[in-house]
């Protein structure tokens, strides 16, 4: 019988470890450890891996013009929506005609929101369940 590879991402491979398919959790513990698959995501492993991965840059960020103190912890949380959208998104990028998954935020609530069209301004995820990270 031929053998062939399958590569995972490791995302993935969690989700299969915690399902209920017998099968799909030993292929993820094919490729990965019982530790990396049971290690929980947090905002400094994403921060972590990027860096490895080379997909972040360290810079000074700075706001031309007047704004107020609200404004500036705004965009420090939309910063880290991006960092973390593209730690789950990978290579997807959002467009047109497909399901779009954002943080949305209502009068009293804020919810999972998904749209086919693309607002410059928000930072979208690939998956429902990523976005609720």
């Amino acid at each position: 019988m031929e053998k062939r590879n399958i590569s995972i991402s490791l995302e993935k491979a969690k989700e299969w470890y915690e399902g209920g398919n017998i099968t799909l959790k030993q292929l993820a513990l094919e490729a990965y450890s019982e530790e990396e698959l049971k290690k929980k995501t947090t905002y400094s492993n994403i921060i972590d891996e990027l860096w490895g991965r080379g997909k972040l840059t360290k810079g000074q960020i700075s706001i031309s013009g007047i704004t107020t103190s609200n404004n500036v912890e705004k965009i420090k949380v939309l910063n880290k929506l991006y960092i973390i959208a593209t730690y789950f998104n990978g290579d997807w990028v959002p467009s047109l005609g497909i399901d779009n998954y954002y943080i949305g935020k209502g009068i009293r609530t804020i919810k999972i929101a998904c749209n086919n069209c693309i607002l410059s301004s928000v930072p979208y995820f690939k998956n429902k369940e990523d976005a609720q990270f």
